[in-house]
């Protein structure tokens, strides 16, 4: 019996030798490497921006379709890179939370609330006047990484073509089209970034030689001044909220209804009487308030972060 089933294991073997599968493109290591050049460089650049040094992790990458890669990140935004010849197309997308978190990680708050400020318009939901800024300059980050790891295999580069939301349905070029992607996490305390680099499946398939038969590392690229004076300009005309509040109130809606003009509202005084500066929606400092010619100023006295107000000395 044993010799019965030998010949039959020999012939496959042989018919098999002659037809060997082709190792699926997202299985390939270089460009796994690929992905991990990108998430590195990626992490570098958006380093500028942040409090404290960045760390990133990066997920296998996986096979699919485009619109299953980004509604991952539904209710975000997503960065669409293309080539100079407007053929070859990259994505970043960006979870809802990444403008918020991105303050967070610039201004090194701890604890701060992720939650995106959004408000109704017409029936279109749209992100707070202060996404757009750091989602820019997520997208200029993420140009310029896709472009300078891809350079080891072909000479290619990546623009920004536009920014939008993802919402349940997405424009028929954004649909059907065979993808590969990677889900990317960067550390940078308090918080944590998060975004998907997705490549058209019909770009990287020219390359699949390059990706099986060497490493794919680009040398780190020498610090672009020009880049980075645009992208710390687009930081800096970021608009942010900022309000001073005195104290917290809350009111039923019948307390509500019943307020008058001359009517005193009672405070607990847990701000010791000084002023907390909030922007968007993070507590910064605690401030006093002090005369200034006709008007009044605030004195910044601490940072929120070191928690309630020392009392007056």
């Amino acid at each position: 019996m044993s010799g019965s089933t030998a010949a039959p294991v020999a012939d496959a073997s042989a018919g098999s030798a002659s037809k060997t599968p082709a190792v699926p493109l997202e299985e390939l290591p270089g460009l796994t490497e690929l992905f991990e050049e990108i998430a590195k460089d990626l992490a570098q650049r958006l380093r500028a921006y942040a409090r404290y040094p960045t760390e990133w992790s990066l997920a296998k990458p996986r096979a699919h379709r485009l619109f299953e890669a980004l509604l991952e990140r539904r209710g975000g935004s997503v960065a669409i890179l293309s080539g100079a010849d407007g053929a070859a197309r990259a994505y970043a997308a960006f979870d809802e939370a990444f403008a918020a978190r991105f303050i967070d990680a610039a201004f090194g708050l701890k604890g701060a609330a992720p939650a995106v400020q959004t408000t109704e318009e017409g029936g279109r939901r749209t992100a707070s006047k202060t996404a757009p800024g750091f989602l820019k300059i997520g997208a200029e980050a993420s140009a310029a990484a896709f472009s300078a790891a891809l350079g080891a295999v072909t000479p290619l580069s990546f623009l920004v073509e536009r920014v939008e939301a993802i919402g349940e349905t997405l424009p028929r070029d954004l649909h059907d089209a065979e993808a590969i992607s990677a889900q990317l996490e960067i550390q940078a305390p308090p918080t944590e970034l998060h975004l998907t680099l997705i490549f058209l499946r019909s770009m990287l398939e020219p390359l699949r030689e390059d990706f099986a038969h060497k490493a794919v590392h680009a040398d780190a690229p020498p610090p672009d001044p020009h880049w980075t004076r645009r992208l710390s300009a687009a930081m800096s005309l970021t608009p942010l909220q900022v309000f001073a509040v005195m104290e917290d109130l809350e009111f039923s809606l019948g307390e509500l209804a019943e307020l008058r003009v001359g009517q005193v509202l009672p405070l607990a005084g847990s701000g010791m009487g000084k002023i907390r500066l909030v922007v968007e929606g993070r507590d910064m400092f605690w401030c006093r308030l002090t005369p200034n010619a006709d008007a009044y100023a605030l004195q910044i006295d601490e940072a929120a972060s070191a928690g309630p107000p020392a009392a007056p000395g």
